[in-house]
């Protein structure tokens, strides 16, 4: 008898969630993961209206990874998702017909998956290192 109530026991506790693992814990992004985010946020071709947009990646450090909390949860990051800190140094650009803007900037950023399991970054702090117009750029 006891053979079956302990793994019986076991995997009720499983199934339930309390011998299962903490909210949030999951996924930690690797540098590539948040470098694809970023790009994929923030690398627009542009069109008629706005001007093409891209980022070049300088540093990215990796944080501590926690639940979502109250704040994260208002924010729209989903309920169990695993949320990382990371600080991304980048320099973003914006093509105009008649110049090509620059801002270097660092964030400090919350990287968690989505409900449908892709890397989100989301700014939490922002700072201007450097900005600049450069002649533009050909196409």
């Amino acid at each position: 008898m006891k053979r079956l109530i302990i793994p019986l026991f076991s995997f009720l506790l499983i199934s339930c969630g309390s011998g299962g693992s903490d909210p949030g814990s999951g996924d930690k992004p690797t540098k590539e993961d948040i470098s694809n985010a970023l790009h994929k946020q923030n690398d627009l071709p542009g069109d008629n209206f706005t001007p093409r947009h891209d980022v070049e990646i300088h540093e990215i450090k990796i944080g501590d990874t926690e639940g979502t909390n109250e704040q994260d949860k208002i924010d729209g990051i989903p309920a169990k998702a695993a949320v990382t800190m990371a600080k991304v140094d980048f320099t973003e650009r914006a093509y105009y017909t008649d110049k090509t803007t620059t801002r270097r900037r660092e964030i400090t950023a919350k990287v968690f998956k989505d409900d449908f399991g892709d890397w989100k970054v989301m700014t939490d702090a922002s700072r201007e290192i450097s900005g600049a117009d450069e002649p533009a750029q050909p196409k």
